[in-house]
C-alpha cells in the first residue's frame, strides 16, 4: 500500500482539524512531499471556504394573516343541551333500577341470618320463653305440649 492511499483518507480530518497532533505533522509532511495530495488537500479547502461563505438558509417566516391565525383561539364545540339530557336520561334509566335492585337485596335478610333468627327462636322456646319477648311461658292447666 502506497503512502498515499494511507494518506488520502485522512485529508478530510486533517482540512477539519480533526486529527491528533501526531496524525497532522504525518499528513502535512506527506502533503509537503507528494503534489497529487497537496492539490487533493487544496480542493478540500476550496470546498470548506465555499461552504462557510454561503449564506444561512433564511427561516421560515409567517405572514401576518398566518400569525394571527395561528394565535387566534380555536373555537370550542359544545355539545347541544338535548343531547346532554338524552344521555343523562338513558345513564338514569339504567342506573336506578340496578341502584333499586341492589338495594332490596341489600333489605333482604341473608339465609344465614335467616338460619339463626330461626335457631334463637327454637333455643327460647325449648327454654319455654316467648320467642318474641323472652318472657317465661305460662302453663295453662289441663294443657301439654
Amino acid at each position: 500500500m502506497s503512502r498515499c492511499e494511507k494518506i488520502n483518507p485522512l485529508l478530510s480530518a486533517y482540512s477539519d482539524r480533526e486529527l491528533s497532533t501526531t496524525e497532522s505533522l504525518l499528513v502535512r509532511q506527506h502533503v509537503y512531499e507528494c503534489e497529487s495530495c497537496a492539490a487533493e488537500l487544496k480542493t478540500l479547502e476550496g470546498i470548506r471556504g465555499l461552504m462557510l461563505e454561503m449564506p444561512a438558509a433564511p427561516e421560515p417566516r409567517l405572514s401576518f394573516d398566518q400569525l394571527v391565525a395561528a394565535t387566534r383561539p380555536r373555537p370550542v364545540r359544545r355539545v347541544p343541551l338535548i343531547l346532554t339530557l338524552a344521555c343523562v336520561a338513558v345513564v338514569a334509566s339504567l342506573l336506578v333500577p340496578a341502584m333499586m335492585k341492589a338495594e332490596k337485596i341489600a333489605s333482604q335478610p341473608s339465609i344465614d341470618q335467616e338460619l339463626r333468627r330461626e335457631v334463637a327462636r327454637d333455643q327460647m322456646i325449648d327454654a319455654e320463653a316467648d320467642p318474641t319477648s323472652g318472657a317465661p311461658l305460662v302453663h295453662l292447666a289441663g294443657y301439654s305440649r
